[in-house]
């Protein structure tokens, strides 16, 4: 099957020479300029310097096409690439690339949200809901000067602003009938939304509330997809349920599952308090006291090539690490994904955290999710996870004395003769 991509063009891309003058760049303007040699893949890219700038730029070769498949955007599925009516018709000019320099707001988000709302050129159409960039929007907002401290603070922010939407239905359900449920139902009334690791009420309500929503998606959706399409809990699902909630009678609330019995929202939600209400009991015991979300919220570390955590092996003890206990979720700052349809064990986390001040470029902070060596039996193989795991992080010293005064060891790098 023909197949086209911009990074295999011919003539070939300059994307590495554009890697370098994005790293060189001393003004926007550079900036900007060294990303038009930019071809693939295309990126979100943000900007800020010691002048008190900030910019935002989203390079790479978009194509302009020449058809578009019924009732979808051109380029939103494959086309017959073999047809010349589908052919490229030419790239999109990079001075029509979405940009910004020093916005009216005083910041930039970039969260994998959408970050245009023009139609053109066409970008994507899978953007994440805005979830996370609007909670970061309400932190940045808060005062007129954040510190390095409280930017640290910021991404390690476990709001989850979508079960400010979820949880009041959730409220509303009547389980005066069923104590037991109601027991843990209960649980959400004083919830603050965050979803913390540790053992604390907060705690106990978010893997409630996340075992809650992991068996409202399968109810409403699964009865009626394909084993391959069950719904993973993600951006998706969650405004195909917020649409939902709005239309108590709609058909994907009927579990086709139940022959002779129509269900509607009502009913779907208390069978998903009560269900999460069990397979928690199961799980971790009949006292919600005992419930903590990073007992089932867990990185598990397991190398590409020599790890598979389902092997008892010794190559895979050698390599692999975990699990380990982690806050956040799929739609907070803290970005610890997890696919409601296999549990809660992480899927995604950030690799690395930094915060750069440029008032103070030694006083910026760093940190791994594992370490700098990628040696099994290297002391810095993962000497930073437990600090990454806990928020924390470690001076990242810039100008060459700070190096070298920060130094504890030192690698020469000799060419063999």
């Amino acid at each position: 099957m023909p197949c086209r991509w911009p990074g295999r063009a011919s003539p070939p891309g300059r994307t590495a020479d554009a890697i370098f003058g994005l790293s060189t760049a001393t003004t926007f303007a550079e900036f900007r300029a060294a990303a038009t040699n930019y071809a693939a893949p295309a990126l979100s890219v943000v900007y800020a310097d010691v002048h008190g700038h900030i910019g935002y730029l989203a390079p790479g070769s978009i194509p302009v096409r020449s058809a578009a498949t019924a009732g979808a955007p051109a380029g939103y599925v494959p086309a017959p690439g073999w047809q010349s009516t589908w052919d490229w018709r030419d790239i999109v000019p990079n001075a029509e690339l979405p940009w910004a320099l020093d916005p009216q707001e005083g910041f930039i988000v970039a969260a994998n949200n959408k970050v245009t709302p023009l139609p053109s050129p066409y970008l994507g159409s899978d953007w994440d809901t805005g979830w996370r960039a609007a909670r970061i929007s309400q932190l940045l907002a808060t005062g007129p000067k954040l510190t390095p401290a409280d930017m640290n603070r910021l991404q390690q922010d476990t709001f989850d602003a979508f079960a400010r939407t979820l949880v009041p239905v959730l409220l509303g359900v009547d389980l005066s009938l069923d104590g037991f449920t109601e027991e843990a139902q209960r649980l959400l009334r004083s919830w603050d939304l965050t979803t913390p690791a540790d053992r604390s009420d907060a705690s106990a309500a978010a893997v409630y509330f996340y075992a809650v929503w992991s068996r409202l998606v399968q109810g409403t959706f699964d009865d009626q997809l394909p084993a391959d399409l069950r719904s993973d809990g993600g951006p998706r699902w969650r405004q195909a349920v917020i649409r939902l909630l709005e239309d108590p009678a709609n058909l994907w609330w009927d579990d086709k599952r139940t022959s002779g019995v129509v269900e509607n929202r009502d009913e779907i939600l208390h069978r998903a308090l009560a269900q999460a209400r069990l397979d928690l009991t199961r799980s971790m015991g009949s006292s919600t006291s005992s419930w903590s979300w990073g007992k089932v919220h867990l990185l598990d570390l397991s190398h590409p090539v020599l790890g598979d955590r389902s092997d008892a092996g010794l190559v895979a003890r050698l390599f692999d690490r975990g699990p380990v206990p982690v806050a956040g979720g799929s739609a907070v700052v803290l970005a610890t994904a997890f696919d409601a349809s296999m549990g809660f064990r992480v899927i995604s986390a950030p690799a690395a955290r930094l915060v750069v001040d440029l008032g103070d470029l030694d006083a910026s902070t760093w940190v791994l999710q594992t370490g700098q060596s990628g040696h099994a039996g290297h002391p810095h193989y993962v000497d930073q996870l437990d600090t990454w795991a806990s928020g924390g992080a470690f001076a990242w010293p810039f100008s060459a004395a700070s190096v070298t005064a920060a130094a504890s060891e030192r690698i020469t790098l000799v060419p063999k003769p």
